[in-house]
């Protein structure tokens, strides 16, 4: 990629300002900023089981984040945090984790063109065992949870039951790959966790994911 990069911008150099072929150069290069993007998620999908997890503070992970979130979502939309003090430790990857929290607030970017409101929570949580007998996929326990909300114009149930398919896509014009909640998906599971959506017609769409609690002789 880097040779063609290049070859890109050697072009570029060489065109006057006012060359009707920078149009077709810029195009050239979007594609290729694409395929790269393609490729990455790709690689991110397939690695099942690269997985270097650690004992994290997820508030500390998702403060260093918070930035790169903003610019992610622009200036039409205002990025809100509640960040639960003296949150337990969870065992994930953090080179990896910074996928997840990106993925989610550009599906959020991308469902609320107009502008609006994200809000990144974290909590302590129990899962009693009732709920768990109604939610096979989390087992009873202590949980830290990450909650992404929006205020777009939400989901009806049959996107909701396919959102986490790859190449699935939520808009016809989307910028994407498809791939990028598949790739969040992916990444939860592989770090030991889980996560839902639950979403409603005008009400926005609230991903919530379930990190398991690790005890301290664990840490």
């Amino acid at each position: 990629r880097r040779s063609s990069d290049l070859s890109v911008q050697l072009i570029k150099l060489r065109l006057p300002a006012d060359d009707r072929l920078l149009e077709y150069v810029r195009q050239i290069e979007e594609a290729g900023e694409r395929a790269a993007a393609l490729t990455e998620q790709l690689l991110s999908f397939s690695q099942r089981d690269d997985v270097d997890a650690r004992p994290v503070d997820l508030n500390q992970l998702i403060r260093g984040l918070l930035p790169m979130v903003q610019h992610i979502l622009g200036e039409q939309i205002t990025l809100v945090t509640s960040l639960e003090d003296g949150l337990w430790p969870v065992r994930l990857d953090p080179t990896r984790w910074d996928q997840v929290i990106f993925q989610l607030a550009t599906h959020a970017r991308d469902a609320m063109p107009d502008g609006g409101a994200l809000r990144i929570d974290t909590a302590k949580g129990e899962v009693a065992p009732s709920e768990a007998a109604s939610h096979p996929d989390v087992e009873a326990g202590s949980y830290v949870l990450l909650s992404v909300s929006d205020t777009g114009p939400g989901l009806d149930p049959d996107i909701q039951a396919r959102l986490f398919e790859p190449f699935f896509s939520t808009s016809e014009r989307a910028r994407g790959s498809g791939l990028g909640l598949a790739v969040a998906y992916g990444i939860v599971r592989q770090n030991g966790g889980q996560i839902r959506v639950s979403s409603e017609p005008d009400e926005g769409t609230t991903f919530r994911i379930y990190l398991p609690r690790i005890q301290a002789e664990q840490a």
